[in-house]
């Protein structure tokens, strides 16, 4: 008896599962599209764009193993956020190796540890609202036993 309604309840589900797969809708692709057109009133749109740092000079002293990097204000009447320093340990390299900040008056960044026969990329960026950076200003700084020296590009990458 048991195992006649077992069966019995087999078969029935079986048959439910052929039914409702038959009886089922299939799914239909389907494309939308909306027709309606609402023309621009008066908006007008404006960006700004951060001003890179001016005058970028630097200079270093081997026997106090810092290096001094200096700047001027950009030109322009976005506020600052600050400035930011980032350090890469080659001309050729993509990857800062440190980023460093200070704030909006400021107008150099010193930085005491160099390390001898290295050759480094710096780069200066305007930091302005929202932190959105300007296009950076960069320079090598090669240091040897003997001398240090810091070449700034001839200005900011546009």
């Amino acid at each position: 008896m048991m195992r006649r309604l077992l069966a019995a309840i087999a078969v029935l589900g079986l048959v439910c599962l052929g039914v409702s797969s038959s009886v089922a809708p299939r799914i239909e692709p389907t494309e939308a599209s909306w027709t309606h057109q609402q023309p621009a009133g008066a908006a007008t749109l404006s960006a700004a764009t951060v001003p890179p740092v001016a005058n970028l000079s630097c200079s270093g002293s081997l026997l106090l193993g810092r290096l001094t990097i200096t700047w001027s204000h950009p030109a322009g009447t976005l506020p600052r956020q600050g400035y930011q320093i980032q350090r890469f340990s080659s001309p050729t390299s993509n990857t800062p190796t440190h980023t460093f900040t200070v704030g909006p008056n400021a107008t150099q960044y010193v930085n005491s540890n160099l390390a001898l026969l290295n050759t480094t990329r710096w780069e200066v960026r305007t930091v302005g609202p929202g932190g959105w950076t300007s296009a950076p200003w960069a320079m090598q700084v090669v240091q040897l036993a003997t001398a240090l020296s810091c070449t700034p590009e001839s200005g900011p990458r546009v």
